[in-house]
């Protein structure tokens, strides 16, 4: 149980950083 809740945090980090690099490459155009 504990694992799982790790793998959804480690998740939603890296959903957060996929969506910042999607702002900062729409800024550039």
């Amino acid at each position: 149980m504990l694992a799982l809740g790790l793998s959804v945090e480690q998740v939603a980090s890296a959903l957060e950083l996929e969506v910042k690099q999607v702002r900062a490459i729409q800024k550039e155009t």
